[in-house]
């Protein structure tokens, strides 16, 4: 029997602070992380389906005690738990462990110590029971007779809608890469058993005893090899040549801190599967557990919704789109000859009865397919991303030529950057609210998160020339209609003076646009004759110039 020892020390990467990467275990305020394992088999593992579950039992350690960040033995944990991912570095986004020890502390980095354990503070005392079937397996594939402890199953009948089932699951322990156990006999074992009408059991099941005449299904894609530490794993000091590494993932040494769970390494995923019969009842059981002592401790995860024995959908988890975009809901489905049937926010769509739709549409969409006397539904949100809040584009739309105008948005949101366009393509180094430009043409500005996450949101202007952009040189305030004022709106005018021949101002005016009709300030008719004017513009130099006043014509 090998020895192993508690390190009394915990190497410096597991305090890295890198859990943004982790699976999450038993999330704070998700109704699955309080559910039993018999609940969360029913309603995470398989899910919705118009097969038969029933006659569920479990065997599982709900006060496992194991070593915390601080190397302090802590108690409490339980052998099974939920997790979810958000991120790319595990191959799941739901699901639930099975393990040998604290399932709930499996989440990551790897420290590459015996922190999940569940055996006694002396380590000589398992801290439950093992398994007849695993040992059974266990003891014909090592030749030898040796104890197992910690076993953690799950057993239920099922009677499938197909004549094939399956399921996706991935295995993941601590005895990876710390010596050379991979090539030893006491290694973590586990199986995916089954049996009923059909099935073939496996040579150490074969007979009367044992009763139930196992299948073990958790094999490699050869689907003979059964999956276990000694034939998925590295080139290891003592333990070589590697096996199947192609199908190995480690995270140990370096891979530690930025490992999502905490032990050393793991498989890919792998689907376990089955021919059977449909209609006909089968017994299932998920085992796991330690062999000849209880140290390192190894986990099974398997995936949430991907047990499939026939009639069973899933749309997915809930998405987020942005304003205006499309998106296809499509469902996954084991139904063969089912017809479909789709509403939103509870009315039905007529027409779409097939197993995909397209929309841009936020709400509530449900699918309903039905196959005989089976009929499932699944609901899902769809979500909109909030967009930026800015203004419409402000400023001078209509400009003389070689002139400028300063188009700009405003916006009570942080942490924006901006893009203009002109006439559809990209202005170079033009990334601010604002921008001061002499072309005319379609402006549109996009204001995007600084993040890069999230929505976008634009806005779109139209500036074009002015036309009658000069200067009058001359007036004929007759009240006939035509020229009987000196127009100059398009220049903007902060103010505007203007003076006889002999210097004297006659008439001054803010904000001017096309108010002098030849008057002076006290509403009296100038006489004919040159006047000269001084032009005040914001931001430019002023502009002076004479213009004639006719009064004969």
């Amino acid at each position: 029997m090998k020895k192993k020892i508690l390190f009394g020390f915990i190497l410096f990467w597991a305090s890295v602070n890198v859990y943004s990467q982790s699976i999450v275990v038993n999330p704070n305020g998700d109704s699955n992380s309080t559910k039993s394992l018999e609940n969360l088999i029913k309603d995470v593992f398989i899910g919705p389906t118009c097969a038969t579950i029933e006659n569920i039992s479990t065997n599982f350690r709900e006060d496992v005690e194991y070593v915390d960040s601080d190397n302090n033995t802590q108690t409490g944990a339980k052998s099974f738990s939920y997790f979810t991912h958000s991120g790319s570095n595990f191959p799941m986004n739901k699901g639930i462990i099975l393990s040998t020890g604290a399932a709930t502390q499996s989440q990551g980095p790897s420290a590459d110590v015996f922190s999940l354990s569940g055996f006694e503070v002396d380590g000589s005392t398992p801290s439950w029971a093992g398994d007849a079937d695993i040992k059974t397996i266990l003891d014909t594939r090592f030749g030898d007779n040796e104890p197992t402890t910690d076993a953690t199953t799950v057993e239920f009948d099922f009677t499938p809608f197909t004549n094939n089932f399956s399921f996706q699951y991935l295995f993941a322990s601590e005895e990876y890469e710390i010596s050379n156990y991979e090539c030893e006999s006491y290694q973590d074992g586990f199986a995916f058993l089954v049996s009923g009408p059909g099935i073939t059991p496996d040579a150490e099941f074969a007979g009367n005893p044992p009763a139930t005449q196992w299948r073990n299904i958790a094999l490699l894609p050869d689907g003979v090899t059964p999956v276990s530490a000694g034939t998925v794993h590295n080139n290891i000091v003592d333990c070589s040549p590697a096996q199947n590494p192609s199908l190995y993932v480690s995270n140990f040494d370096a891979n530690g801190p930025t490992s999502p769970i905490a032990y050393n390494g793991r498989t890919i995923v792998f689907t376990a599967s089955q021919d059977i019969q449909a209609g006909q009842t089968y017994r299932m059981k998920l085992v796991i557990a330690d062999r000849t002592d209880a140290a390192e401790d190894s986990a099974v995860f398997l995936l949430a919704g991907s047990f499939n024995a026939g009639g069973a959908i899933s749309l997915g988890d809930d998405i987020s789109i942005c304003e205006g975009e499309s998106t296809v809901l499509t469902v996954n489905s084991s139904f063969s000859n089912a017809t479909y049937e789709w509403q939103y926010n509870g009315t039905v769509l007529s027409g779409e009865t097939s197993t995909s739709i397209t929309t841009v549409q936020p709400g509530t969409y449900v699918i309903t397919a039905t196959e005989g006397l089976c009929s499932l539904s699944d609901t899902i949100e769809v979500l909109n991303l909030p967009s930026p809040n800015i203004s419409d584009i402000s400023g001078n739309t209509e400009i003389c030529q070689d002139d400028f105008t300063n188009l700009m948005v405003t916006s009570s949101d942080s942490g924006l950057t901006y893009q203009w366009q002109l006439n559809g393509s990209d202005i170079p180094e033009q990334t601010s609210a604002s921008i001061n430009t002499d072309q005319t043409g379609e402006y549109t500005v996009t204001a995007s998160p600084s993040s890069g996450n999230g929505c976008s949101a634009k806005k779109t202007i139209t500036v074009t020339e002015k036309q009658g952009c000069s200067i009058p040189t001359g007036i004929s305030p007759n009240n006939d209609g035509l020229n009987d004022s000196f127009d100059i709106s398009w220049l903007m005018a902060e103010n505007i003076q203007i003076f006889n021949r002999y210097g004297t101002k006659v008439y001054e005016k803010a904000n001017y646009r096309n108010e002098w009709y030849g008057k002076s300030n006290n509403g009296n008719d100038l006489p004919t004759g040159t006047y000269y004017y001084v032009v005040t513009i914001s931001g430019q130099l002023p502009i002076i110039g004479w213009v004639y006043v006719n009064r004969e014509y």
